[in-house]
């Protein structure tokens, strides 16, 4: 059996939703052969035996992974153990809370890839459901191209439950900058560099937002910190082309910090005031280089 498509899915604790999941995945209709992988967190709440129900059923089509203790602040499963096991000329992500909703995503997308051999990978729309309200809204990316390179991939915001990705590609950036993978707008920043994107203009997932995710539980000026830190170690660790993108969009987060005054302490507050000067002067340095 030909592999062409690896299903990688992140499930800790995820009893009520990963059925979901998992549905979304087995009633994909594609005209190629598809596997999928799961690592499990060392569940506590019975997911794991779900998933083993699953397997069981379908023992060919999974390739699961049991952890036996947590293993979170030790390694990303992502990257060191479902890419690295994944067979598949393709990769596509969702983790156990969220779920697919369209059953011809990975044809549609495996087609365009192989139509557009210059793509890395391929997005598509999706939809937020904020549990709390029970409302689902559609999160449309207004763009008018069937293709977006750096930094249109970027500034637009196309969850990983709608990546398709080449491997070879994923395996190069895991390769050579697996300290800059901290997430989604990583793995754009870093897969641009080699390429163009697909974009399909269809809803195939859902994004399921609730307060337990890491992300959600964080306040807006955290957020904005953990994207300060990651355009700053880019212009660090990245290459040099790029580096003046990545100091102006540190600069946007760094000012968006520095504005929250009331919540710092006066030598934090100092510490990001002297940053965010340092910074300025740094951009008005290459901006004098490149008018030259």
């Amino acid at each position: 059996m030909s592999i062409l498509v690896s299903i990688c899915c992140q499930a800790y604790n995820q009893k009520d939703f990963i059925e979901q999941c998992l549905n979304g995945f087995e009633s994909q209709i594609t005209s190629f052969d598809f596997e999928i992988l799961v690592h499990d967190d060392a569940s506590t709440d019975g997911t794991a035996d779900i998933l083993k129900k699953f397997e069981k059923v379908n023992p060919s089509l999974y390739r699961n992974t049991y952890q036996k203790t947590n293993q979170f602040r030790k390694l990303n499963s992502l990257t060191d153990i479902l890419v690295k096991n994944a067979r598949g000329k393709y990769i596509a992500f969702c983790e156990g809370d969220d779920y697919w909703t369209d059953p011809y995503k990975l044809q549609k997308q495996v087609d365009l890839l192989e139509s557009n051999p210059d793509c890395v990978g391929c997005v598509a729309q999706f939809q937020d459901y904020f549990m709390d309200l029970e409302k689902f809204v559609t999160s449309v990316n207004t763009h008018k191209k069937s293709k977006l390179s750096f930094p249109q991939i970027v500034n637009s915001y196309f969850h990983t439950s709608t990546f398709l990705l080449k491997r070879e590609e994923l395996v190069y950036i895991i390769s050579n900058y697996s300290a800059l993978i901290t997430g989604d707008t990583s793995y754009r920043l870093l897969l641009s560099e080699r390429g163009p994107f697909c974009v399909l203009d269809d809803v195939v997932s859902v994004y399921r937002r609730s307060g337990d995710g890491f992300w959600t539980s964080l306040s807006q000026v955290e957020r904005d910190k953990t994207h300060y830190r990651l355009f700053h170690d880019f212009r660090i660790k990245h290459i040099k082309s790029r580096r003046y993108y990545y100091l102006n969009r540190e600069i946007d987060y760094l000012q968006k910090i520095v504005k929250v005054e009331k919540t710092m302490n006066n030598r934090l507050k100092l510490i990001y005031l002297f940053s965010y000067r340092k910074l300025l002067k740094l951009k008005s340095t290459i901006s004098k280089m490149l008018s030259r």
